[in-house]
């Protein structure tokens, strides 16, 4: 726990035990701990290498005002799959291919078609995103154990992009590190007023705050279209 001197309060974890549910938890409980000596130089020797990681790390905010929850589910879209698609779209820009992300899954044939679309200024944009909203809300309905028992998981167990969100306004900004050397992480948001997203990556890989401009122009793009052709 990290208290700054106007009263801001931070919590810092490692990832393996626990995700940003349980931490979201624990953050409204007081506790109180006694600690040895052995305890407390391993805390002192954890906090040495965790500066030691850390200051390998570039941090790049993408924070837009142009949509919100509301004016997505007017439009009969899923608000996540728009961020995610907004990420795909932002790392396509940069890189000319397509991010592997964990947990959703949303790297899929709906969002690689809607993206050559934008790029390539072809197809009807307004039916291909309302299939990227359909396909990522029924990916996440679904389990995709398959995936993780199949022999090629371990091949194609590099993401890229690594993606994390939680529904909340208690939190004001999170973050966490890319999974892989030349990857990203990307905590993300989408909230009545506002999305936004805190994008790490490792210094001399692939650039967070570039990252984060690639977002706010793929956001836009995806703006322009729903309210041209989608918004009720």
């Amino acid at each position: 726990l990290i208290v700054d001197a106007n009263g801001m309060a931070t919590i810092n974890f490692e990832h393996s035990w626990g995700d940003g549910v349980a931490i979201l938890r624990l953050m409204e409980e007081s506790f109180h701990f006694t600690l040895s000596e052995s305890l407390r130089q391993k805390i002192k020797d954890a906090q040495e290498k965790h500066v030691a990681v850390g200051s390998r790390l570039r941090i790049g905010t993408a924070e837009y005002f142009g949509m919100n929850r509301k004016f997505i589910k007017r439009s009969k879209l899923s608000p996540d799959s728009i961020m995610q698609l907004a990420v795909q779209l932002a790392f396509y820009k940069l890189f000319n291919e397509f991010g592997r992300t964990e947990c959703v899954r949303s790297a899929t044939c709906a969002t690689r078609d809607t993206v050559l679309a934008v790029e390539n200024g072809q197809g009807d944009l307004a039916e291909l995103l309302k299939k990227c909203s359909a396909v990522h809300s029924q990916m996440i309905k679904e389990a995709a154990t398959e995936l993780f028992n199949s022999d090629v998981y371990q091949y194609m167990n590099q993401f890229v992009i690594s993606t994390s969100t939680l529904a909340t306004e208690t939190v004001v900004l999170g973050g966490f590190g890319p999974v892989v050397p030349d990857g990203f992480g990307i905590a993300y948001n989408v909230v009545p007023a506002k999305m936004g997203a805190v994008i790490l990556s490792y210094n001399g890989q692939r650039d967070a705050t570039i990252f984060a401009d690639a977002l706010l122009e793929s956001l836009d793009i995806l703006k322009n279209t729903i309210e041209k052709k989608l918004l009720i």
